[in-house]
């Protein structure tokens, strides 16, 4: 799906942030997004990168603050950036939650057993 079709803007940023989230085979995740500052591109690419492939249920129990203090965030950047961070986290967190609950939604692919008329035919 296009990415604006499921795009969530995420709240509480200093820059304008959206997110979309998919959920694939094995429930693996793959984040993308956009950013229009530099700063917050930077902090989404961290999203993006060490997410990806990541499981569902691993990714809605990332711990924003941990990964603030993993990345040194704190260090660098002002209060407002890191809130932003801890909000991207959360976008991402309902992103995945919303992929899931869409994906658990639609019907199991056609089978792709040979239809009974075209089974060889069997002696009695």
């Amino acid at each position: 799906a296009d990415m604006r079709e499921h795009a969530l803007k995420v709240a509480g940023c200093v820059s304008t942030v959206r997110v979309a989230v998919s959920v694939g085979e094995k429930r693996r995740v793959s984040v993308v997004g956009e950013a229009d500052a530099r700063v917050a591109r930077g902090m989404l690419a961290l999203l993006v990168r060490g997410l990806a492939g990541a499981d569902a249920e691993a990714v809605v129990k990332v711990d924003s603050e941990e990964l603030i203090g993993l990345a040194r965030l704190r260090e660098w950047l002002p209060r407002g950036r890191n809130d932003g961070m801890t909000n991207m986290v959360r976008a991402v967190t309902e992103a995945t939650l919303a992929a899931a609950a869409r994906d658990a939604a639609q019907p199991p692919p056609a089978s792709s057993s040979v239809p009974a008329h075209a089974a060889p035919a069997t002696e009695d």
